[in-house]
């Protein structure tokens, strides 16, 4: 699931892999995880986002999607591990 929201936190845009068409354990590919991150980077531009402060929770396949956040029009400016495992 990638959620981009307004600095307090309220959901702009949002995209999955279900939500892209991908079933069963195709939704865990690192090729679904790109698709869902450039939906999702696609819907924020059309809002006017163009930096982004990235928080990850979880660590399955993260790199894959902030690989294609930082290839599309955002800057990244900070990426912080939320966590709950991480404390």
């Amino acid at each position: 699931m990638i959620t981009i929201t307004d600095a307090q936190g309220n959901t702009i845009a949002w995209s999955s892999s279900g939500t892209m068409g991908f079933k069963g354990s195709r939704k865990s590919t690192p090729y679904a995880h790109r698709v869902a991150a450039e939906d999702a980077a696609k819907k924020g531009s059309e809002h006017g986002m163009r930096t982004l402060e990235v928080e990850v929770e979880g660590r399955v396949r993260v790199g894959i999607a902030l690989r294609a956040l930082q290839s599309s029009v955002f800057t990244v400016t900070s990426i912080r591990d939320v966590d709950a495992d991480s404390a």
